[in-house]
């Protein structure tokens, strides 16, 4: 798949001309003078706290005395926000066709959850290596399905762009859900796959709308 020029990546300076509104690289804050940090700060912490809930679960305890949510599982989500858009700025400075861009980074953000998974695994040795293979490839879909849902956001412009942006996202996240069912409950029956998909349904629905807030307000209100 290779998107219109106008909506093309931005691989390095020499191709500054093409940043311009609707392009992924501005989506995630490559400017023609490099990288606009504020907006990339913006996108790190606002995909950190739509991605996981253990960020508003700590604080919630915290608020009322009864935190007992290990610090190691808020630093690890913060570590795979930060990994989700460094993985799609290498891809994006790296290559301009969009197919190329998501694979580029599934590959890399795979990588880093495998990385971390066997890291941060309790007991190595009691640890089965299929299921750093599965953690790798599940983090490969997610990466891949999330980065073609932005490619398709940034195809139109305005208040058109983020609602697709926010469909795209939840759509993704429920073709995860499949995926991640498949892999790790052989949920594979219709009946239960249907019953799944309902309960999953439920609970993607306010990240996705997170995700496109970030975004927007990266985008529309810090990088302006």
């Amino acid at each position: 798949m290779v998107i219109p020029a106008s909506n093309a990546a931005v691989p390095d300076p020499r191709y500054a001309t093409s940043v311009s509104n609707g392009a992924l690289a501005e989506l995630f804050g490559l400017g023609p003078s490099g990288a606009r940090w504020g907006q990339v700060t913006v996108i790190v912490i606002g995909t950190w706290i739509a991605g996981t809930s253990t960020l508003l679960l700590a604080l919630a305890e915290t608020v009322a005395g009864t935190s007992n949510t290990h610090p190691t599982n808020v630093l690890i989500g913060f570590a795979s926000a930060l990994s989700f858009v460094f993985s799609a700025i290498t891809a994006i400075r790296s290559f301009q066709g969009g197919l190329y861009i998501a694979v580029a980074s599934a590959l890399f953000y795979s990588a880093f959850a495998t990385a971390l998974r066997i890291a941060t695994a309790p007991d190595i040795s009691g640890v089965p290596s299929e299921n750093w293979l599965r953690s790798g490839a599940g983090a490969f879909s997610w990466m891949t399905l999330t980065m073609c849902a932005l490619q398709f956001a940034v195809a139109e412009s305005g208040l058109q762009r983020w609602v697709r942006m926010a469909g795209g996202l939840y759509v993704a996240a429920l073709v995860q859900s499949v995926i991640v069912a498949a892999m790790y409950f052989d949920i594979l029956g219709s009946d239960q796959m249907l019953s799944y998909l309902f309960v999953a349904s439920m609970g993607q629905m306010m990240s996705p709308i997170l995700w496109t807030a970030a975004f927007w307000f990266g985008l529309t209100k810090v990088a302006r």
